[in-house]
């Protein structure tokens, strides 16, 4: 179980083509040690200019206002974000499916 702080954002659009889960984008520093052996899916990414893969794993679960959601992937980010210290970049579609849940 990781806890941390994260901000909604609208411009994360980021989704595996293949399996067709978002992402969430968090940073490297935090999920790093509950990486262990798994294996990453890479999935490309185009944003601000720039193009490349991003490092993903598979989540059981993310849980936000005690509401689970299963079909999100967990991307790595290099960056620290400096947003409030938040230390995740929400998929736009977590506000769809937090509006939907209540």
């Amino acid at each position: 179980i990781l806890s941390c702080k994260g901000f909604l954002d609208t411009g994360n659009k980021l989704k595996d083509p293949i399996s067709k889960k978002y992402i969430i984008i968090l940073s490297k520093k935090i999920l790093v040690p509950f990486i262990n052996n798994k294996s990453p899916i890479y999935v490309p990414y185009k944003a601000l200019n720039k193009k490349g893969l991003i490092k993903c794993y598979k989540v059981k679960s993310i849980s936000i206002n005690n509401q689970i959601f299963n079909n999100y992937l967990v991307g790595l980010s290099d960056d620290n974000f400096k947003i409030n210290g938040t230390d995740a970049l929400l998929n736009y579609k977590l506000m769809e499916d937090l509006c939907l849940e209540k």
